[in-house]
């Protein structure tokens, strides 16, 4: 005889029986099939059938994207929050950076629920809205004062528009390139000594 360690072929209490004899079915009809069998020195135990809850490669796919796109979310968030009174940014240069996702468990392990963590970084570039504003302002007056020193030009305050468009941002320099498009109404400082020249002579009713 020969000690042998054995395990039911299928899973369920009813396997869980106790010490018997097994004898081998392909032996039944031969003079071998009594005296060729088994027979167990200890109860079966441990035999069930149960529903268990699995953590599969798709449950730790799932959890990792969605907590990505609430990251950046919240980053996003949480970064514009603290951005000073007074400070445009361009959406175009927000950016963000999966640093690190983890989980303690591995697919197939049998956990009711599981944690997921993923490290985040988000960066945006800022700038003084009314210094931009202020140059555009500039460009403009300047545009229109080219070559007539005489003539002082303002603007509608109310009718200005600028445009921001973000181009690129030097890390190292700190250098921030935008395309600005402005756009105002603008009218001529009235020079009283021009329009009493013209006034001059002119009766009341003219």
């Amino acid at each position: 005889y020969i000690d042998v360690r054995v395990t039911a072929d299928s899973p369920g209490e009813k396997y869980n029986i106790k010490p018997s004899k097994f004898s081998i079915p392909g032996l039944v009809g031969t003079a071998q099939y009594t005296q060729l069998y088994g027979e167990s020195s200890e109860e079966f135990t441990g035999g069930q059938r149960k529903e268990v809850s699995q953590a599969s490669k798709d449950d730790l796919n799932m959890a990792e994207n969605q907590l990505k796109e609430q990251g950046i979310t919240q980053s996003k968030t949480e970064l514009l929050a603290q951005i000073p009174q007074g400070q445009e940014f361009l959406e175009d240069s927000f950016k963000t950076v999966i640093l690190a996702t983890s989980s303690l468990v591995q697919a197939g392990a049998q956990v009711p629920k599981f944690n997921y963590q993923v490290k985040i970084k988000s960066e945006v570039t800022a700038f003084n809205k009314a210094e931009v504003e202020g140059l555009a302002k500039g460009m403009i007056i300047s545009a229109l004062t080219e070559g007539k020193k005489n003539e002082i030009f303002l603007i509608n305050d109310a009718s200005f528009k600028n445009n921001f468009a973000f181009i690129s941002f030097d890390p190292k320099t700190k250098n921030l390139t935008l395309s600005v498009s402005p756009s105002a109404r603008i009218y001529s400082n009235i020079n009283e000594n021009s329009l009493k020249e013209s006034l001059s002579g002119l009766s009341l009713a003219e």
